[in-house]
């Protein structure tokens, strides 16, 4: 049978039972479908099933991340595999890395180094995008680096200045107005990339996915099936997603290959300890939150003696370093910034998706100089990319349910800074909403996996 890799994994005569393993291996219930079902409601327009291979005369048509799993069903077959790597390589390209790695992410980088693609696993304050850095350096080619927002695009291209010396008008661009391909190395947006993914493709050796965890995401998907390079990272803090599409992700981008463990880093001080307190709320409402629940959020977000018990506990919890206090709505961040000027006296600095960039990086320059201490803003927004070590103390004050959000929100508090010996969390659960009360036990486990003491 032909095993050929490209942009895709194409197959070709096979046995029918390894045809049948394989379109078994790559299906997979419908979340959506169960979900919805769950719920009680309309599923006749949802297909019960996701297949993620395609059919044709000629072959089997599979993502390329699965590849390793596809070739052992072939040698657990006894498949005479012939294989064929159509996959792109381009002239090498002179990198130098102007770093050091830390001795915790050197075993690593060895690791990932010895797969073509797969994922790096590792924790908020990791190194993650130094780590991708190296590879490039190692690896040689073209290399193309995947983000979503503006914010991570421009950290990128900071951090390939610094780690790798480019100057930043040799950097290639693609978003944000500019689409711009570097001779050695590319920032995208895939926003934008998803449009123009096969003019880039032949440009490109090696391609980053950061915050790869999006990757089943269709523009992701449409973006990454075009590229035909020989490399592909993914890089993520927790590749598990909340739409129950975890496995795709390793199914387009590989098996983790690498990663760092956060007790390693906590060890190392690399990493802060952190504590939770739960601060219970009298908060309840009549609306079922379970089939409205954006409804159920809007209330619990415009009530009045809760944004008041969150604005006190603010103001009677004050650290040496930055207090931020995350919300899931930019109405919720401007009432608490109004009430606890109003009630409290504490000025701060609100930041959501309506903030211009120039005000962002105003307010940044604020909080890193030591002109204001505290900052309310959309879990969004404080998400991937957002680097504010002197964060001390987190107020979560909307009730997330999803490991991943939790555990990438508080890794912003658990960077080390001057003075800082743990960061403390205080979360408010609203313990008289079973729906509520249910994402705070959600929060629960997460921590204790975490192992964050509570």
């Amino acid at each position: 049978m032909d095993f050929k890799l490209k942009n895709k994994l194409y197959l070709s005569g096979m046995k029918a039972e390894t045809l049948r393993a394989i379109k078994t291996r790559l299906t997979m219930n419908n979340p959506a479908y169960s979900e919805a079902e769950k719920m009680g409601r309309f599923t006749s327009d949802i297909e019960p099933e996701l297949k993620f291979y395609e059919e044709t005369r000629d072959a089997l048509i599979c993502p390329r991340g699965v590849a390793t799993q596809i070739y052992r069903i072939c040698q657990t077959n006894k498949e005479n595999i012939k294989i064929i790597d159509n996959r792109r390589t381009l002239n090498l390209v002179d990198f130098t890395f102007h770093g050091k790695l830390r001795p915790l992410q050197s075993p690593a980088v060895k690791s990932c180094l010895s797969k073509d693609f797969g994922l790096l696993e590792a924790p908020t304050g990791s190194g993650k995008t130094a780590i991708a850095l190296y590879m490039i350096a190692e690896r040689q080619q073209p290399a193309l680096i995947v983000v979503h927002t503006k914010e991570l695009l421009n950290q990128w291209i900071d951090r390939v200045e610094q780690f790798l010396k480019i100057p930043r008008d040799e950097i290639g661009i693609i978003g944000s107005g500019r689409f711009t391909i570097g001779k050695k190395i590319t920032v995208a947006m895939i926003q934008t990339l998803v449009k123009k993914a096969d003019d880039v493709a032949p440009h490109v050796g090696y391609l980053i996915l950061d915050e790869c965890h999006r990757a089943p995401a269709m523009q992701y998907v449409k973006a990454i099936e075009a590229f035909d390079c020989k490399y592909m990272t993914g890089l993520t803090a927790t590749p598990w997603r909340r739409d129950g599409l975890s496995k795709v992700i390793f199914w387009h981008i590989g098996d983790v290959t690498g990663g760092i463990d956060k007790q390693d880093l906590l060890d190392n001080g690399n990493l802060c300890q952190a504590e939770v307190k739960w601060i219970t709320t009298e908060f309840n409402t009549l609306i079922d939150a379970s089939v409205n629940y954006s409804k159920a959020l809007s209330e619990l977000t415009e009530d009045h003696d809760r944004n008041q018990l969150i604005c006190n506990t603010v103001s009677k919890n004050t650290g040496t370093g930055i207090s931020l206090i995350l919300s899931d709505r930019r109405n919720h961040c401007q009432t608490l910034h109004d009430t606890m000027l109003k009630e409290n006296g504490i000025k701060s600095k609100v930041l959501t998706g309506a903030t211009s960039k120039t005000e962002r990086e105003r307010i940044i320059n604020d909080l890193q100089n030591g002109r204001c201490k505290y900052l309310i803003a959309t879990g969004q927004l404080i998400g991937e990319g957002f680097d504010l070590p002197e964060i001390s103390i987190m107020f979560l004050v909307t009730p997330i349910k999803f490991s991943g959000r939790v555990i990438q929100y508080i890794g912003r508090a658990l960077r080390p800074a001057p003075g800082k010996d743990k960061a403390v969390i205080f979360d408010f659960v609203d313990v008289l909403n079973p729906v509520f009360k249910s994402s705070a036990m959600s929060r629960l486990y997460t921590y204790r996996q975490e192992q964050i003491a509570v």
